[in-house]
């Protein structure tokens, strides 16, 4: 599924494949001869996600650009199944294990050491996925 976000739409090389199931939102750019599995997501919750050439975004993965933190993932790289990658850069020719978690030094702008970090961060988590509301569906395959 291709999803316009805040007039950003996803970018797809014509030599990759994604699967009729996996999400596509916002500025999302999908590389050559790029594959996006079955379920996963690619997310642009305030900033851009990358996938480089010939990488592979396997089953049930979440990559989420934000503003602070663009996703970035190089050429050659596996991104296991259920793995979730929050505003990272992963460089060229690696593999991130299944289940994997990746984030930031920060929780959408929020130092480490915040005060009450889980509740600042859920108000800015629910603000952020709250501009979805308005999104439209591009293409459904």
């Amino acid at each position: 599924m291709v999803v316009e976000h805040e007039g950003r739409r996803p970018q797809v090389d014509p030599t990759a494949w994604v699967a009729p199931t996996a999400v596509l939102s916002g500025d999302v750019r999908v590389g050559p001869d790029c594959r996006v599995l079955f379920g996963a997501v690619l997310t642009d919750d305030g900033g851009p996600v990358e996938l480089g050439a010939q990488s592979i975004v396997m089953e049930s993965a979440l990559i989420r650009g934000r503003a602070s933190h663009p996703a970035r993932i190089g050429r050659h790289v596996v991104v296991g199944p259920h793995a979730h990658l929050n505003g990272v850069v992963v460089e060229d020719d690696a593999f991130i294990a299944t289940g994997a978690a990746l984030f930031p030094g920060t929780a959408f702008g929020l130092p480490r050491d915040t005060p009450d970090l889980a509740a600042a961060a859920t108000r800015r988590y629910a603000e952020v996925f709250g501009r979805h509301r308005s999104d439209r569906v591009l293409a459904e395959e």
